[in-house]
């Protein structure tokens, strides 16, 4: 078995990962933080807008996480909710239709909860990510991935 450890292929724009026991290079995503204060939807709608493959940000691994993290101690909307279906956690790429199992995960202890329910859509803090109602504002953070 192969490992992106041991023998990475990819660039220093690139991340390395293993899918069906092969090596894949992904481009890095480039992430934006916007300080006005959104709700979820209107966060989504505002990334989408932006042309070119923007979304609200999707967190897919812990070097991604890291990424987000350099941005500082923020609190923001990022792109995974459960909309769809309660309790399942998708990445939102773009537009509805295009959603992502949520692999990688990076809750805060006993989150999500739905305290209250409604609480459908994530936001990131500092200590991790926490399901809150998407009704709020909140400011956001979205991406542009290439090469994926």
């Amino acid at each position: 078995t192969e490992s992106c450890s041991s023998n990475n292929p990819c660039s220093d724009r690139e991340i390395c990962q293993i899918e069906n026991n092969s090596m894949i290079c992904k481009k890095v995503p480039v992430y934006q933080y916007f300080s006005e204060q959104k709700t979820w939807h209107d966060a989504r709608d505002a990334c989408v807008a932006l042309g070119n493959g923007y979304s609200l940000a999707a967190i897919t691994s812990s070097m991604e996480a890291d990424m987000i993290n350099s941005l500082g101690s923020i609190r923001a909307w990022i792109g995974a909710s459960d909309l769809n279906s309660e309790g399942v956690w998708q990445w939102l790429q773009g537009s509805e239709t295009n959603n992502e199992e949520l692999v990688y995960k990076k809750w805060r202890t006993h989150e999500p909860n739905n305290a209250g329910s409604g609480e459908d859509c994530a936001e990131l803090l500092s200590s991790g990510w926490n399901d809150q109602t998407c009704s709020d504002l909140l400011p956001y953070i979205c991406q542009y991935r290439t090469g994926v």
